[in-house]
Formats: C-alpha cells, sequence, structure tokens
C-alpha cells in the first residue's frame, strides 16, 4: 500500500547543521511487546518547511494487525528523542491513501 503521510511541523525552524528526518510506518497491534517497523523513511533535512510531504510503500496488514504512522525530526542526531526535537505525540492509522501528522517540538525533560 501507499502512505503518503503529510507532516505539519510547528514554526520555529532548525538550529545550523540541520536534522534527520524519519518516518516509520509501525505494527501496534501487539499491546504487550514493542511496535515492530514495517516500514521506514529517513531523509536529511536542512529547512523546516511548515507541511512537508513523504510517500512510503508498506504490506497491507493482516487482519489481527494495526499499523500506524510515528514521525521522529532529530535536530541532535543522536538517535533518541531528546529536548529540541520535534516528534509525533498522538496515533495515526497508516492507511493506503493520505495521513497527516502534527509535530510537536520537545520542551521538557523525556
Amino acid at each position: 500500500m501507499l502512505v503518503r503521510v503529510m507532516i505539519d511541523a510547528p514554526a520555529g525552524g532548525l538550529p545550523a547543521g540541520g536534522a534527520c528526518l524519519r518516518v516509520f510506518v509501525e505494527d501496534t497491534s501487539r499491546l504487550d511487546v514493542a511496535a515492530r517497523p514495517v516500514a521506514v523513511s529517513t531523509l536529511a533535512i536542512d529547512e523546516l518547511a511548515s507541511h512537508i510531504p513523504v510517500e512510503m510503500t508498506c504490506r497491507e496488514p493482516a487482519a489481527d494487525e494495526s499499523f500506524t504512522v510515528r514521525v521522529h525530526v532529530d535536530v541532535g542526531a543522536s538517535g533518541n528523542v531528546t529536548v529540541g526535537d520535534l516528534i509525533s505525540t498522538q496515533a495515526h492509522q497508516a492507511i493506503d491513501g493520505d495521513v497527516r501528522v502534527p509535530l510537536t517540538r520537545v520542551t521538557g525533560p523525556v
């Protein structure tokens, strides 16, 4: 299936050096285990546009699976969520079509 993610970023820009944008489609159907990545897109970005489109291809979920989209703009390139990063904070169902994902800036302890 083709998942078209439209990322809505808050105002504020990025620090010099840019950031790493990671978009995940994850299998979140199992409550007692960590989400499993089904598709991952990683892009280096130098500027933070207010809307960032990302297209991803992944398999269709089975009848007992649920796929969600998660986004992380890693400004420190640490690979972890840290203060200053931008993250999605709600579950957004991955569908064959358009998925809008707003981001929130991390301002406190993680």
